[in-house]
């Protein structure tokens, strides 16, 4: 048996065909970057358990084609006419072509033109995939492979990891593609990005290592299976408004009851009778729901998106949408409008139910430049060391929203206030609440 496959110069190898060389244990090195190979059919070097290089100028690698060759180090993918290389290029890399072989890394070259399902799969030491920059169809960033438009997420590698992915991945991401981070063992926590709307079918499946999931409410879509396989999975947190339709299971059924699932405070009731939903351990805290957010932004407050209207600021800034304040800090200067997750910009125009809620240490609200904030929710400042709030363009205050804030001696003076809720100043300190002709309904 050869040792390594390089057909001699007066000869063109067309093909080597399905199952051809599969399980050979004396190749140890594929050298047909100056041949006119058109395919490498499916499984034709499977289980080739010595091949530790491969230099390809083929048009299409196959399906399975370098399964399991455990020792393949080395992978050079040509482009037509490039140095050391004839005139063919790899255009196509089927499914699974290069699963559990020992690559740390790949180029995917300008001339590949579709890539199938995860052809990089269980490939456990691989770090990183990139992508010639003149590829129409590909890219590549942070070592992950995607659409050229960043839209679909196609594949990350096995041992690639991230401190924060919502960081890590792309900002202009919509779709998880199918398989795309199965296998991946590295990644602990993991946050998607908000603009995500379909996470495919078996995404992360076997991912062993991660423990948190964090799902933006951008999510549309959960595919079955989505993390099957996920065994150490402890908490699940749905930022979606509404229980999105399961057609079967995300983790195997056994799991959903060990997973503490938190869910916003307003959609725990929809979610606690929905269909599977209902098998997690479903968190019932009062301040569980400040879990759940669409991202963090770069002074540590955390968000949610509730709409998606674009539109002018007062100030003339030009921003996508309004969001939520979550949790908030002590000490808080609120941005008239802030950079969110994946290039947009939202204005803040309300403080969440409990945002500020348990925070013991004295809280002084202002903002930078502008009055941004319409609603306070309901205990949002409940039975903290308030001791200063400037905002005076609030339309609505939620129940209990400053009740037990002793430290808040001042006077309001809110003229567009339209709804007080029941105890919104109870056992507070305020000295005065001054409004005008749009107050239409104040609780008890």
């Amino acid at each position: 048996a050869p040792t390594m496959i390089n057909p001699p110069g007066n000869y063109m190898l067309e093909a080597v065909t399905d199952s051809a060389c599969i399980g050979n244990t004396n190749i140890i090195a594929i050298a047909n970057n100056y041949t006119m190979a058109q395919k490498i059919g499916e499984r034709a070097f499977a289980n080739c358990s010595n091949l530790i290089q491969a230099f390809l100028a083929v048009d299409s690698i196959m399906v399975d084609a370098f399964q399991n060759c455990t020792k393949l180090a080395t992978l050079k993918l040509y482009k037509g006419n490039e140095s050391g290389a004839g005139p063919n290029s790899v255009v196509y890399i089927g499914n699974y072509a290069f699963t559990n072989t020992g690559l740390t890394t790949v180029n995917i070259p300008s001339s590949c033109r579709k890539v199938g399902l995860a052809p990089f799969y269980w490939c456990r030491n691989m770090t990183s995939i990139t992508v010639d920059s003149d590829n129409e169809n590909y890219a590549g960033f942070n070592g992950c492979l995607y659409s050229k438009d960043y839209t679909h997420l196609v594949e990350v590698p096995a041992a690639w990891t991230y401190v924060d992915t919502q960081y890590g991945f792309d900002g202009h991401l919509i779709f998880i593609d199918e398989y795309a981070a199965a296998g991946n063992y590295k990644i602990v926590t993991l946050t998607l990005p908000y603009g995500v709307r379909t996470v495919g079918a078996r995404s992360f499946e076997d991912c062993s290592s991660i423990m948190k999931v964090r799902l933006p409410s951008s999510v549309t879509t959960l595919s079955p299976y989505a993390f099957r396989g996920c065994t150490n999975v402890t908490y699940f947190y749905a930022n979606m408004p509404s229980p999105l339709y399961l057609p079967t299971y995300l983790f195997t059924s056994s799991r959903a009851a060990e997973i503490k699932l938190y869910v916003p405070h307003d959609s725990f009731s929809a979610y606690k009778s929905a269909n599977y939903w209902s098998y997690f351990n479903l968190q019932t805290g009062e301040l569980d729901h400040l879990e759940v957010w669409d991202f963090k932004d770069s002074d540590d407050y955390y968000w949610t998106v509730i709409d998606n209207n674009a539109h002018y600021t007062a100030n003339n800034d030009y921003v996508n949408g309004n969001a939520r304040l979550v949790r908030g800090k002590t000490t808080t200067t609120l941005p008239v409008s802030f950079i969110g997750i994946s290039y947009r910009c939202y204005e803040p125009v309300e403080i969440g139910r409990s945002a500020f809620e348990g925070l013991s240490a004295p809280i002084s609200m202002t903002v930078s430049n502008g009055d941004p904030i319409k609603r306070i929710k309901e205990r949002a400042f409940y039975g903290t060391s308030l001791k200063n709030f400037t905002f005076t363009n609030v339309e609505e205050i939620g129940d209990s929203a400053f009740m037990n804030t002793t430290n808040l001696s001042i006077s309001l003076s809110l003229n567009n206030l339209k709804t007080v809720g029941m105890r919104a100043f109870s056992n507070s300190s305020i000295k005065s609440l001054t409004t005008g002709a749009a107050l239409n309904s104040i609780g008890k």
